[in-house]
């Protein structure tokens, strides 16, 4: 199939991005807006974390620079709230200080900070730290429409089966309830949620022929759907931001007794994420009208999951779980 993800060159990216500067100090300010105007950004200016907080929302600057001890909110305080918000987690936040101390360092890094810069600092310094830092938001930006093309793309796969449409988004919102249930912590938790969306993003190498065949699929067609899972992973290898997600969609027909595809995975390889999504693909698919079959009631789902457990397939406790929440 190729690549379809083609990132762009860090050179390319436009040297007119936004850098707020957070400081109190008014030489300190003026020195560094002269050195970055002077470097060809645009240069928004606060002298407190109030302000600055204003300055953020209206303008969104793609570099904030932050004192650390800044007015208002110090330049950690204000570095914990950017980062915890979905508005603007994905912003990078500098941190400067005139304190020499390590401690004050790894402190402002522990709470989000993507640099720290001790003053006074030297121009190329400076310059290095903030190539670096707007290089990787637009990166992330990349990144970011990258992940929406394969989410579309998902969609476009599923929409080829009548009976599949809705199957991921299901699967996604069963899944956040059911890793809630299991006390998965909230990264994992999203990791099943997205990868649920994308799991058969594969079947886009898979012939409309077999995909949507009303009988039994001949030894070299199972082949062929056996392939969208390695082909599915193939799409997404480019991105790293994946790398817990392809997992899902590698692996999510393996089963716990190594009886399943595509690497023949046993008992604890398969990572719980897996583990959850591979259950809740199954139930849902099996209360859906196939082209080869007809959709089960909920008691027949609940009885064919529960032979295939003591089958040595599924996680019992992923199981019990999922059928005290439905």
């Amino acid at each position: 199939m190729g690549n379809i993800l083609n990132f762009p060159d860090l050179q390319q990216f436009n040297s007119r991005s936004r850098i707020l500067i957070a400081d109190s100090h008014v030489s300190d300010i003026a020195n560094l807006r002269r050195l970055l105007l002077n470097l060809g950004y645009e240069v928004l200016l606060a002298s407190d974390g109030i302000e600055a907080v204003g300055l953020i929302e209206r303008d969104k600057p793609d570099l904030i620079i932050l004192d650390a001890d800044l007015p208002g909110y110090n330049g950690q305080e204000l570095c914990t709230l950017l980062k915890n918000s979905d508005f603007t987690a994905s912003i990078p936040v500098m941190i400067q200080s005139h304190h020499t101390d390590d401690a004050l360092m790894s402190s402002c890094l522990h709470s989000g900070a993507d640099d720290f810069l001790f003053k006074p600092y030297d121009r190329y310094t400076l310059q290095a730290k903030v190539r670096t830092l707007i290089n990787m938001r637009h990166l992330s930006e990349e990144l970011d429409r990258a992940e929406r093309v394969i989410m579309a793309l998902s969609m476009a796969v599923e929409s080829r089966d009548p009976n599949s449409t809705g199957h991921s988004s299901r699967m996604a919102e069963l899944g956040e309830q059911l890793g809630r249930a299991l006390a998965l912590s909230e990264d994992e938790i999203r990791i099943i949620t997205r990868g649920a969306m994308i799991h058969d993003i594969g079947n886009v190498a898979v012939p409309e022929s077999i995909l949507l065949k009303p009988d039994t699929l001949h030894q070299n067609e199972a082949i062929e759907i056996h392939r969208h899972t390695s082909a599915g992973y193939n799409i997404c290898k480019p991105l790293r931001s994946l790398s817990r997600i392809r997992e899902i969609v590698r692996w999510h027909h393996e089963h716990l007794d190594g009886s399943g595809y595509p690497d023949g995975l046993r008992g604890d390889q398969i990572p719980v994420t897996v583990r959850v999504v591979s259950v809740l693909e199954v139930y849902d698919a099996l209360g859906r009208n196939r082209p080869f079959r007809n959709a089960h009631s909920d008691e027949e789902c609940r009885e064919i999951l529960l032979s295939e457990v003591r089958r040595g397939w599924w996680d019992s406790e992923i199981i019990g779980t999922l059928f005290d929440i439905l």
